[in-house]
C-alpha cells in the first residue's frame, strides 16, 4: 500500500503528518545540525531521556541529544574514522561504539569520558550487540566476530576468523545469537549457560538444518528481534527485507527497497518495522506484512533508524547530516 511522500527536510515549527488505517507519524524536530557529514548510527538511552548520534565519513564524533527539547548535550571524541555501530548497557551506562578505524569505544555516559578502547579487530566493526543481563558485548567486523566481557571489560573469544560479519542480533531472552554474513546465511549460535571470561559464551547450533536460515542473496546488513523473541527480521544489500519464525524457521519475505537495506529497528510493541534505504524511510505492520508509511528523501539516503523505549518516537538520520524526530502513534485498522 503506498500513502504518498513526504519531504524528509523540515525546521521547527513546520511539522509534517501522514496518517493510515494503522496509526500516524509526524515529523516534530529537525536537530541542530552538528555533523559534517552523514548520520550513520543512532541509539537512544534506555530511559529515553538521550538520543546519541554516530557521525560518517571524516566526522567520527559521537554527539548527545536531550530529546525532550531537541539540546546539544556535547560530544564524544574518539574514532578516527566514521562511527559505524553503537550500543548500549542494559543499566543505561556504559555506551559501546565501534568505528570503521577497527576499534571498540566504551564510553561513560554519566561522566561522558572514554572507558577503555578494544583494539582486537583489524578491519571494520560493522555491528555490536550486549547481552540483556549487561555482560557480553558481541562484535562484528570484515575480519569476523569476537565476544567480550563487558562488565570486566576484557576479551573473551574469537567467534569467526576471516568471515565479514555485517549485522548481529541476540534474543531478547540472551538465549541465542545471530549473525549476518556477506554471503546471505544467517548463523544461529546458542548461548551456554556456563559462560566465564575464559569460556565459550556461544557456540554454533550442532544440527546444520537447525543452524542457520537461508534466504537472502547478498550480504545481510541489519537482524533485529521482535521483543518476545518469536520472530527475527532481516535485511540485506539485495535489497529485500524478510522476517522469520524462530521455532520453526519459516521465512516470510516482507518487501523490497530500492537499494541496500541501511538498518532496521523494531518499535517496542512489536508492532512495527522501520526499514532505510537510499530511497527513504518504510514503516511496516509486521503482524500484516503491509507498507504503512513510506517516506521518501528529495536527494539522501536514510542511514540510520531508532524507536525510543516507550515506542512513541523514532529518529531517522542520513546523507543530509541532519536527524529528525517522528511522533509515531500506532492505530488499529478501520472497519
Amino acid at each position: 500500500m503506498y500513502l504518498g511522500q513526504l519531504p524528509l527536510y523540515a525546521s521547527p515549527p513546520q511539522t509534517l503528518t501522514q496518517e493510515s488505517a494503522w496509526g500516524n507519524i509526524q515529523l516534530v524536530r529537525t536537530l541542530e545540525s552538528r555533523h559534517k557529514t552523514a548520520v550513520e548510527s543512532l541509539v537512544f538511552t534506555p530511559n529515553g531521556e538521550m538520543l546519541i548520534s554516530g557521525g560518517g565519513r571524516n566526522d567520527p564524533i559521537i554527539h548527545l541529544w536531550t530529546v525532550r527539547n531537541g539540546k546539544h548535550r556535547g560530544q564524544l571524541k574518539g574514532h578516527q574514522a566514521r562511527v559505524l555501530s553503537m550500543a548500549i548497557a542494559p543499566d543505561g551506562k556504559t555506551l559501546v561504539s565501534g568505528g570503521e578505524d577497527s576499534l571498540i569505544n566504551l564510553w561513560d555516559l554519566e561522566k561522558r569520558q572514554l572507558i577503555r578502547t578494544f583494539a582486537s579487530h583489524s578491519s571494520h566493526v560493522m555491528a555490536l550487540a550486549i547481552t540483556p543481563n549487561g555482560q557480553n558485548l558481541i562484535s562484528g567486523g570484515l575480519d569476523g566476530l569476537k565476544i567480550w566481557n563487558l562488565q570486566q571489560q576484557v576479551f573473551i573469544e574469537t567467534l569467526l576468523r576471516l568471515n565479514p560479519i555485517y549485522s548481529v542480533a541476540v534474543d531478547p531472552r540472551g538465549r541465542l545469537l545471530v549473525t549476518g554474513g556477506k554471503n546471505g546465511e544467517i548463523t544461529l549460535w546458542d548461548a551456554q549457560p556456563d559462560c566465564t571470561e575464559t569460556l565459550g559464551c556461544f557456540v554454533p547450533r550442532a544440527n546444520p538444518h537447525e543452524g542457520s536460515f537461508k534466504g537472502h542473496t547478498d550480504a545481510i546488513s541489519a537482524l533485529a528481534f521482535t521483543p518476545n523473541g518469536e520472530y527475527l527480521v532481516s535485511g540485506s544489500y539485495d535489497q529485500g527485507i524478510k522476517l522469520w519464525q524462530m521455532d520453526t524457521g519459516e521465512m516470510r519475505s516482507l518487501g523490497e527497497h530500492l537499494g541496500p537495506i541501511h538498518t532496521l529497528a523494531i518499535s517496542p510493541d512489536g508492532n512495527t518495522l522501520a526499514s532505510a534505504s537510499r530511497d527513504g524511510l518504510k514503516l511496516w505492520n509486521l503482524r500484516s506484512g503491509e507498507l504503512l508509511h513510506r517516506i521518501s528523501p528529495t536527494v539522501d539516503a536514510v542511514q540510520a533508524v531508532a524507536f525510543s523505549p516507550d515506542g512513541t518516537m523514532l529518529a531517522t538520520g542520513g546523507d543530509n547530516n541532519t536527524i529528525q524526530i517522528w511522533r509515531w502513534s500506532s492505530g488499529t485498522p478501520s472497519n
